[in-house]
């Protein structure tokens, strides 16, 4: 039997190690002795070049790093005055088509309508205001009942006008007015009437006790003042007659102060409108003095026979004329109108006193639309009669030139007639002067009431041919409109005297 150690030793490999010689090694050559490093010395001005070039280096780095840091601020700084730009841009846009949104368009117009109203608190009357609501709860809560109702609605009614023209509804506030003035009225005369009664309870009671407190009970049930009829009974007729009186004297201030609201209300209005027509009046004036500034100097540069300054006045003067008188016949279409020049006896508008009948009559109230036309008829005369001889007429001498004027008894059809023949009369001699010295056409050129007269300081609204119409005195009484007629203070509305 084979020996298993020994076939085991017989299979394992045999080692080079145990066949082969060791290799051999080379020697190792002895490293070369180490000596001391020793450099070389550098003087000062072989290192200046190198530090000027690298303090160069440094400044420029420095230089560059400064640049763009400004760079970097002056970016920033535009970036930020461009946003701040857009956004103001942004909220211009935004206000304006806030602005200019129906809605507010609407509300602008309505607070200009109520821009004057009455009741208003601003820092002029709020003193006011508040005074006349607390003498409106007083009087309410003195007199009860009925008395204390009226108050309440003439609170709210002020309230509601104050809402009315924050929101710029004129309804609102023209509604709320009236529910105002009819509960004033109610409470200033619940209390006259309960200070008349009560005044004659008490005459009454002197002489018989019991009567006396039997009219005092029924003035006291008239006027629903409950509070007043306990106070009667508990502190008597006298007493309660003192309290009624005060309260009287309350009332009549509250009506006072009513009253000095509406009157400034009423001035506020009439000098804005006044102040509005200047303005209108100014701007028309300056255009039509720039247009005559024009035609002016179209007549000076006319290449025909030269006129004289005076005929291109009087040939300015002929073409407003006749602008003028075509109006005239135009308005003189209205029967309305006819018959108001009959009724005022002013037919004879253009004759030689005419002016002085103008005058007299717009002294009076007479219908707007007979004022606008005698107004318009009253500049016309002037302004021809000082265009053609440099002062005012005092007759219609230069308008007779033209032909016959309207007379009284005239018919719709004569006046037209006369007026239609004076203006061809007119037309007339416009053309003779375009026939003689080439002048040019300008008829077109024209409006109705354009001045002729060049010299700023001249108003054409009062001329001295005609006696100024004094301004009509007006005020405010009892909440009405008053103006005076025949030397009396009469209503605007109805002509009855102010009492």
């Amino acid at each position: 039997m084979a020996d298993p150690l020994q076939t085991n030793v017989n299979l394992l490999p045999i080692s080079s190690a145990i066949t082969n010689r060791p290799p051999k090694v080379a020697p190792v050559k002895a490293a070369p002795p180490v000596t001391s490093y020793k450099p070389e010395f550098v003087t000062a001005e072989q290192m200046a070049p190198a530090l000027q070039e690298q303090r160069n280096v440094q400044q420029n780095l420095l230089t560059q790093a400064d640049q763009a840091e400004a760079e970097a601020k002056r970016f920033e700084s535009e970036r930020n005055v461009a946003r701040a730009e857009e956004k103001s841009r942004l909220r211009q846009e935004e206000a304006t088509a806030f602005q200019n949104a129906p809605q507010q368009q609407e509300l602008k117009l309505a607070r200009d309508q109520l821009k004057n109203a009455a009741f208003i608190p601003s820092k002029d009357n709020a003193q006011d205001i508040a005074t006349m609501f607390s003498l409106v709860g007083l009087i309410g809560m003195a007199i009860g009942g009925g008395g204390k109702i009226s108050a309440y609605n003439t609170m709210g009614a002020m309230n509601g006008m104050l809402e009315g023209y924050q929101k710029g509804r004129v309804d609102l506030y023209k509604k709320e007015k009236d529910v105002f003035d009819k509960n004033i009225k109610l409470m200033q005369n619940k209390v006259t009437i309960l200070q008349s009664e009560l005044q004659e309870a008490a005459e009454t009671f002197k002489t018989n006790r019991e009567l006396g407190e039997q009219k005092a009970e029924i003035a006291f049930a008239k006027a629903d003042a409950p509070i007043l009829q306990a106070m009667a009974r508990r502190q008597g007729i006298i007493r309660t007659l003192e309290n009624v009186n005060a309260t009287a004297k309350d009332m009549q201030t509250l009506v006072g102060l009513k009253n000095q609201q509406e009157e400034r209300s009423y001035k506020m209005a009439v000098d804005e409108r006044n102040f509005q027509e200047q303005v209108r009046a100014r701007k028309e004036q300056e255009a039509m003095r720039r247009e005559q500034m024009a035609l002016r100097r179209e007549l000076a540069n006319n290449k025909g026979l030269k006129p004289p300054a005076k005929v291109q006045e009087v040939y300015l003067a002929d073409n407003q004329l006749r602008t003028d008188l075509a109006e005239l016949k135009n308005k003189l279409q209205d029967p309305k109108l006819i018959s108001q020049l009959k009724q005022y006896r002013v037919e004879s508008f253009l004759s030689e006193e005419g002016g002085k009948a103008i005058a007299q009559v717009m002294q009076t109230s007479i219908p707007p639309e007979l004022r606008s036309f005698l107004t318009q008829v009253r500049d016309m005369r002037n302004n021809y009669y000082l265009t053609i001889s440099g002062k005012a007429v005092t007759g219609g001498e230069a308008l007779r030139n033209y032909g016959v004027v309207p007379q009284p008894g005239d018919t719709q059809e004569m006046m037209l007639d006369k007026i239609g023949g004076m203006e061809r009369r007119v037309d007339n001699k416009i053309n003779q002067y375009q026939g003689f010295y080439n002048l040019p056409d300008i008829r077109n050129r024209f409006q109705p009431g354009m001045p002729t007269m060049l010299d700023p300081k001249e108003d054409y609204s009062v001329r001295a041919s005609e006696t100024p119409a004094a301004p009509t005195q007006r005020g405010m009484f009892k909440g009405r409109e008053i103006v005076v007629r025949d030397n009396k203070w009469v209503y605007a509305d109805d002509g009855k005297e102010a009492k």
